[in-house]
């Protein structure tokens, strides 16, 4: 049989495009012990960001991974605690609103999340049978476990029907519904109250001994396309535990659901759920490059029917299980992973970086120019004095320091001679955006190859593995068609130009085709990224690097606040929230110091790094533009003429600052 391709299989980046067992498939995060949703005895509120793997967390607590024919065992205790995956159609939930269908509402939200269960119900136990659980006695009961007539007449089902074969019965009574839903004028086939249907369809499985104990978790993805008053009825449910089942739902981060019950209660956080945030409580940053990694390794693997060399003393299925989380997390387990990654993706230094830009001369002229641009009148000096290719690093930084008007460039010359050890400040600050500069000026016919290599790959991602195997799977298409084919594991690198053209295409992918079609606001969104965006290339295309890698913003309190609208600042809030929501723009807690009592922001963004190589900005968190109220409607509410006068007023600002030398001081360097 042909094997599959590389390409093949991580164009399947979603969990839901996959198979719904995840065992050997999910990649346990690290600290998932503390967070196994079937320890819970009530509720949970599951967030994260885009892209980060929501599903796939809750598939795994599922019944086709608890019941995975991957599994050579299936363990009596493993059965206490199953969880059903639940994903509603969002067009469906639309058409089922009190707007719409008036007090009838109710009914259909019921029968539609009922249907939907008792499938899922039929679907658990005819898994269970075809697990590897041993016990035959059982599983012969559990084909036994029957639907009176007088059980399921509220569907309009007239006859005994065995659970096992309602699954059938259950999708054509569902598009029944959905046919109902077309013409609503009808009465609707079928009323009932679902929580309490699913709970005595549940009683009739825990009938059977091995599930006399057992707790089914309902797991509601995509909470947020969940209206408020649909949102209120899980929310009773929630607040009201049933004996045999715990609701959960699951949601984008920032988004905010209602807390309100059909009544006059609340659900409240600790009393009647617990939070989970995926990103900080089970990832966190020092952990997601492990975790990409492991993904990527454990696709490509599959896909050669073949494990490395460094890995291959452990079980095939380890990721998955949680008796090797201790394990992964030693340095020698995590070097293993680092050197199969690195050697797929390698980087590239600032100073390798550095020497190609000398040795293409395209980009060498580049730097020519602007050292002479910025040696001005200076005849006494000549370009070759400040270029030298030994000294690569020092030589870029050159195109920019004889910019700056405080730098006097007979003193610079003799550092560049003879004491070169005066450049280390420089090349931590300025060495980067120094580089951009140098590339952004042949932005069409050249890609900087910083943003190329696999760490830098997970800073540009920013948590969302999404992004990460995107770029992979580009950088495999991209291997494709120059003809590189991989014949074994060991194949498999992709070289750094490769990857710095891949990145290019994913950002520029990222922002062309993709913001302006995140949910109501997406056209705006993109309008606002555009804008930042433009912003932070402005001051990546200075000539003197002054402020260099400015790739963050902060609101500053200030007098131009009362100028806004109580309208205008709504307005505002909705729009940063979808912003942060769908993650075109992230948040931070503001950890830098107040230069005066304006700047109190408690709070810190920056565009999403995936976008930092179509704008040729740096993909790092280095420094901020400090936006006051009049500023941020410019850029989040205001007409092109505008947005276009404070670009200006940005520009100017940006060439000023080379000619005044109070602003180019350590403390703002390190701002």
């Amino acid at each position: 049989m042909k094997r599959k391709s590389l390409t093949s299989s991580f164009s399947m980046n979603r969990a839901e495009e996959s198979s719904l067992d995840m065992w050997g498939e999910y990649v346990l995060p690290i600290y998932y012990k503390e967070y196994n949703l079937l320890q819970n005895e009530k509720s949970t509120h599951i967030t994260g960001g885009r892209g980060i793997g929501k599903t796939a967390y809750l598939l795994y607590h599922c019944y086709p991974t608890i019941l995975s024919p991957k599994k050579n065992e299936i363990k009596d205790e493993e059965l206490e605690k199953i969880g059903l995956y639940l994903k509603l159609d969002s067009e469906l939930l639309e058409d089922m609103t009190s707007a719409v269908l008036d007090k009838n509402w109710i009914h259909a939200f019921n029968a539609y999340i009922g249907l939907s269960i008792f499938i899922e119900l039929s679907k658990f136990l005819k898994t269970f049978l075809d697990s590897s659980y041993v016990n035959e006695e059982t599983k012969i009961k559990v084909r036994e476990i029957l639907l009176t007539k007088r059980v399921v007449s509220f569907l309009g089902i007239d006859k005994d029907i065995l659970f096992i074969d309602y699954e059938e019965e259950g999708h054509l009574l569902r598009s029944e519904f959905i046919d109902w839903l077309c013409s609503p004028e009808k009465e609707l086939p079928f009323k009932f109250k679902a929580k309490e249907k699913i709970e005595y369809f549940i009683k009739l499985i825990k009938e059977v001994e091995i599930f006399s104990n057992t707790k089914f978790h309902i797991f509601i993805d995509e909470f947020e396309h969940f209206n408020e008053e649909q949102q209120q009825v899980i929310n009773s449910w929630i607040k009201h535990v049933p004996e045999n089942t715990i609701y959960n739902v699951a949601y984008k981060k920032y988004y905010e659901p209602t807390v309100s019950t059909v009544g006059s209660e609340s659900i409240q956080p600790r009393n009647d759920y617990r939070e989970v945030n995926i990103e900080f409580d089970l990832i966190g940053e020092k952990n997601f490059k492990l975790i990409a990694s492991e993904i990527i390794i454990n696709k490509v693997q599959a896909v050669f029917d073949d494990v490395y060399v460094e890995l291959k003393d452990y079980d095939l299925n380890y990721l998955s299980n949680e008796k090797f989380i201790e394990l992964r997390k030693k340095d020698e387990y995590r070097n293993k992973i680092d050197n199969i990654i690195n050697k797929m993706f390698p980087d590239i230094s600032l100073k390798e970086v550095a020497k190609l830009i000398l040795n293409d001369t395209l980009l060498r002229g580049k730097v020519s120019t602007s050292i002479k641009d910025g040696l001005g009148k200076n005849s006494g000096f000549k370009v070759e004095q400040f270029i030298d290719d030994k000294k690569p690093e020092e030589s870029i930084l050159n195109a920019i320091l004889l910019h700056r008007k405080r730098i006097n460039a007979s003193n610079l010359l003799d550092s560049f001679t003879n004491n070169i050890e005066k450049y280390a400040k420089w090349k931590n600050n300025n060495l980067f955006g120094a580089i951009l500069y140098i590339y952004n000026k042949e932005k069409i016919n050249r890609r900087c190859p910083y943003y190329g290599g696999f760490k830098h790959f997970i800073e540009q991602s920013a948590l969302n593995i999404r992004h990460t195997l995107e770029l992979v799977l580009q950088c495999f298409i991209y291997a494709e068609k120059q003809d590189n084919s991989f014949q074994n594991l060991q194949d498999i690198t992709i070289n750094i130009e490769y990857q710095a053209n891949v990145v290019r295409d994913v950002s520029r992918n990222e922002f062309d085709r993709k913001i302006a079609y995140l949910g109501t606001y997406g056209k705006k969104l993109k309008k606002i990224a555009e804008r930042l965006g433009k912003l932070f290339e402005l001051s990546h295309n200075n000539s003197a690097q002054s402020f260099a890698e400015i790739t963050l913003f902060a609101l500053i309190s200030s007098v131009e606040e009362a100028k806004l609208t109580s309208e205008e600042i709504a307005d505002y809030e909705l729009l940063l929230s979808e912003l942060l929501m769908w993650s075109v723009v992230i948040e931070k807690d503001n950890t830098k110091k107040w230069k005066s009592s304006e700047n109190n922001s408690l709070k810190e963004y920056r565009l999403h790094p995936m976008l930092s190589s179509y704008f040729g900005i740096s993909f790092r968190k280095k420094r901020k533009y400090d936006f006051n109220y009049s500023e941020i409607k410019t850029i989040f509410l205001g007409t092109d003429k505008e947005y276009q006068e404070l670009y200006k007023k940005y520009a100017e600002r940006n060439n000023n600052e080379n000619d005044n030398p109070e602003e180019i001081t350590l403390l703002d360097m390190i701002k």
